[in-house]
C-alpha cells in the first residue's frame, strides 16, 4: 500500500489548516444554524381549510375499469383496462407504477381524476408487494 505524507498532499494541509482555525476558533457566526421556525403566511390564513372525508357515492368513470394484477416470476405488474361493456381494450405491463399510470393517462384511459387517484394508488401497492414479495390482491387495504 503507498501513502502519501500529509505535507505533501495539498488539500490535506488546506483540511488540516481549516480543523486547526475551527478548534481554535471554533465556527463562525454565518455558518452556525439557526433554529428553523415555520411561519403560517398570509395565503394560508386567508384559504378555506377543510377535513378529509371519505366520499358518499361512487361514481364510475366513463371510459371503463382496470384490474390489476402481478406476476412474482417476471417481477411484473399487469394493468388490463376494459370498456364500460366489459370487454378487454389494452394491456400494460411493467415494474415502474410511475410509468405505467402516466402511459394509462397518455393513452386515454383515465378520465376522471379520482380514477387517477385510485389507479396510482392500486399501482403502487402493487409494486410494494413484488418488491416486499407479499401477494397482492385489488382493492385490499392491507398489503402486507
Amino acid at each position: 500500500m503507498f501513502w502519501i505524507p500529509i505535507e505533501h498532499c495539498l488539500f490535506c494541509r488546506k483540511l488540516a489548516t481549516v480543523l486547526a482555525f475551527l478548534a481554535l476558533y471554533g465556527v463562525p457566526q454565518r455558518y452556525k444554524m439557526r433554529p428553523f421556525r415555520m411561519r403560517k403566511s398570509r395565503r394560508y390564513k386567508q384559504a378555506t381549510q377543510m377535513k378529509a372525508r371519505q366520499s358518499d357515492q361512487l361514481i364510475l368513470d366513463p371510459s371503463g375499469f382496470f384490474v390489476i394484477y402481478t406476476v412474482k416470476d417476471e417481477q411484473k405488474i399487469y394493468l388490463e383496462h376494459y370498456k364500460k361493456d366489459g370487454t378487454l381494450h389494452e394491456v400494460i405491463h411493467g415494474e415502474d407504477p410511475i410509468s405505467m399510470a402516466s402511459t394509462a393517462v397518455e393513452r386515454g384511459l383515465v378520465s376522471t381524476l379520482d380514477h387517477a387517484a385510485y389507479l396510482g394508488r392500486e399501482l403502487e401497492k402493487a409494486y410494494l408487494c413484488i418488491m416486499y414479495g407479499s401477494r397482492y390482491i385489488q382493492d385490499e387495504e392491507r398489503i402486507f
